[in-house]
């Protein structure tokens, strides 16, 4: 038997699997036997809801999504198809295409992907999950690549950095949908269950076999972050692989494409806002992306008001002053002191907090105390105004960010120790909302 985590099914997984199945013929495609050699599903048999119960009440032999075929499901064409879209229509991304003239040659590198049956229903999910979540894995692939191409990634390694940067996210197939509902408040078991799934995506493109090691690696890391404050294993510096930290780029940058108004510019200072996260030799095609674009124009973005915005920097400097006394409080409680690993925790987080202190500082918010400020700022500078609201929204989600890990790295704390960091958490999540 291959023994793997695995090997049990996932509810979150079979429920997709399921659901795509009223709609497309989803078969074996070899027997499937339990862990003690009982033939649960022969070759052939349609997957349907009748035997979901029967998959979950047992753990399998070898892991179903290996013995799973959809029909008529992604191939090569349909990736070659949205990539050519991507480079064509995407004005967004243009910028970022162009640098090095990469796109054409990423997109053949993309269509060239070896997609076994297991792997096409693995995206074939992701298609279904949403009306543009492939496209959107997609238009990660090709930044990813082109970054990867710019920075000099070497050529053996490019069509693990297409596999990792397509599948980067394909762990969130077995992740409750719920809690990734956007804006949803997490608990903290549910933020761990959330930060779980690099580890599941690289069990995942493990298992299947048909990439190198390291799109698996990719997999894992794309939330890591050079500093050591990423997730899920909080490594830093030469830990990390280079293809890793690109897709991360690609990840963060595709994240806030999304968002109104320049994108790139919001890119952009989403990276820089606290320095140190991302290699500085991607980060600086991301510069030259920009400095290359033409200017992006904000007439007729719906940014909020000054009044908003206003009210909004206030909240966050008022917040920021709470987590700072909480950190204080921390770090001088007796408990914490005689603990190593809670002592070290509050370091780190303290260090942290200082850069994004920094940041708060650098951007100039302190300086723009008054509502009458940005209301002129909106009248006269929207483009600095739409810096202002980016730079705030930044600095209150790494606030977040730190919140949540100080969540996950608490729960290994004796329970009075951890009690000590309860109100520190509390207003790190505060600051963000």
């Amino acid at each position: 038997m291959h023994d793997s985590p695995l090997n049990n099914v996932n509810p979150h997984y079979l429920n997709r699997v399921v659901e795509l199945s009223a709609t497309r013929h989803i078969e074996a495609s070899e027997d499937v036997y339990n862990a003690v050699g009982m033939k649960l599903i022969a070759k052939g048999a349609r997957i349907s809801a009748e035997m979901q119960e029967r998959l979950l009440r047992h753990k399998l032999k070898k892991p179903l999504e290996s013995s799973l075929a959809v029909e008529d499901g992604v191939h090569s064409a349909l990736l070659l198809d949205l990539a050519e879209r991507v480079i064509n229509s995407d004005v967004k991304v243009q910028p970022i295409l162009l640098i090095g003239n990469h796109a054409v040659e990423a997109r053949a590198i993309l269509g060239s992907l070896p997609l076994s049956g297991p792997v096409s229903m693995l995206l074939t999910l992701l298609q279904k999950g949403g009306e543009n979540e492939l496209l959107h894995a997609v238009e990660g692939a090709m930044v990813g690549l082109v970054l990867g191409l710019q920075a000099g990634v070497p050529r053996a390694n490019l069509p693990a950095l297409a596999a990792g940067a397509l599948l980067h996210d394909i762990g969130e197939l077995y992740i409750n949908p719920e809690y990734l509902r956007s804006g949803a408040s997490l608990k903290p078991h549910e933020w761990r269950h959330v930060a779980s799934h690099p580890l599941v995506g690289r069990m995942l493109v493990d298992e299947l076999g048909q990439f190198p090691p390291l799109a698996g690696q990719i997999v894992l890391e794309h939330h890591e972050r050079l500093d050591g404050s990423g997730y899920p294993r909080r490594i830093a510096g030469d830990q990390l692989s280079l293809e890793g930290l690109i897709v991360g780029v690609a990840d963060t940058i595709c994240a806030v494409f999304r968002h109104y108004g320049k994108p790139l510019a919001r890119a952009e200072i989403a990276m820089r806002i606290v320095p140190g996260q991302f290699p500085l030799r991607v980060t600086q095609i991301v510069n030259l992306a920009l400095r290359n674009a033409k200017p992006a124009t904000l007439e007729g973005a719906d940014l909020p008001s000054a009044e908003s915005m206003a009210e909004s920097m206030h909240q966050l400097l008022r917040r920021l002053a709470q987590v700072l006394i909480r950190l204080d409080e921390a770090e001088d409680d007796d408990r914490v002191q005689q603990f190593k690993a809670a002592l070290l925790m509050a370091q780190r987080a303290a260090e942290r907090v200082r850069l994004i202190q920094l940041a708060f500082s650098s951007t100039g918010l302190d300086s723009l105390p008054h509502g009458e400020h940005l209301q002129w700022l909106q009248q006269v500078d929207r483009d600095l105004l739409f810096e202002v609201i980016v730079a705030i929204e930044e600095i209150a989600w790494r606030l977040r960010e730190l919140g949540r890990d100080l969540q996950l790295r608490s729960e290994d704390l004796p329970e009075d120790v951890r009690s000590v960091f309860v109100p520190l958490i509390d207003a790190l999540h505060s600051a963000h909302g």
